[in-house]
């Protein structure tokens, strides 16, 4: 799925989730609160901090989307049972 598309599925999702939210009279989303790190762990690098819920959610989406993706494939349309040592043969042979 090309990124542009990714985007899109998770603007509507987050919209359908707003829309829910507020039908149901709950907070809305917010981005939690996130630690600088110590700066002996980054040097004179600024760490990336998401500023809206769209940053903070899409990186975890694209994963989500991508592992799903992979997984389906393997399962569908891989044959690893050749890959693994051993499979498919009797160990009392």
């Amino acid at each position: 799925m090309p990124f542009h598309e990714e985007d899109e599925a998770l603007d509507k999702l987050l919209t359908e989730t707003g829309d829910v939210t507020a039908e149901l009279d709950l907070e809305e989303l917010q981005v939690p609160r996130q630690r600088k790190p110590p700066q002996r762990y980054t040097g004179e690098v600024v760490g990336r901090v998401a500023t809206t819920v769209f940053d903070y959610y899409r990186p975890l989406y694209v994963l989500l989307v991508d592992t799903s993706i992979q997984k389906l494939e393997e399962r569908f349309h891989g044959n690893f049972s050749s890959q693994i040592p051993g499979h498919g043969k009797c160990a009392v042979d």
